[in-house]
């Protein structure tokens, strides 16, 4: 996300709503590859399969070239808590794992598609003239 700030000055607003959406698709993606790879493999090989994944994404991470070399990569850095402990807490609340995991499966549904559909609204002449809409219709996304 950081990088297309840097490297798009028309249509930025799209371009980060679509960067946006690919991580809540992967959210998508995730949930059910987990549960998945839970079941067949165990726990300690599906977190090992993940952590494959994320290693070859940092290496792919190291491949942008900064035009701006002071970027802060901490900036989303607690995005990714309501994902780890929503499922756990509907587990306690009773509902099945199963069933549970569907809510992941939704948040990331519904957040990919609202995140294309607000940077478009975003990218608007009326919309990005107006700070205070612009504020509203990102509330809205998150």
């Amino acid at each position: 996300m950081i990088m297309v700030s840097q490297y798009f000055n028309s249509k930025r607003s799209l371009a980060t709503g679509i960067v946006m959406s690919g991580r809540a698709a992967g959210a998508l993606v995730q949930t059910r590859l987990h549960l998945y790879l839970n079941d067949t493999l165990g726990w300690r090989q599906s977190l090992r399969v993940f952590s494959s994944l994320m290693i070859i994404c940092v290496i792919t991470g190291f491949t942008y070239l900064p035009l701006n070399p002071k970027a802060n990569g901490l900036c989303q850095f607690g995005f990714f808590i309501p994902y780890v402990h929503l499922v756990k807490h509907a587990v306690q609340l009773g509902i099945p794992v199963h069933s549970a995991t569907n809510i992941i499966l939704f948040l990331g549904l519904t957040s990919m598609v609202s995140r294309i559909i607000f940077g478009r609204i975003c990218e608007s002449t009326g919309c990005t003239s107006t700070r205070p809409l612009s504020l509203v219709l990102v509330c809205c996304t998150c």
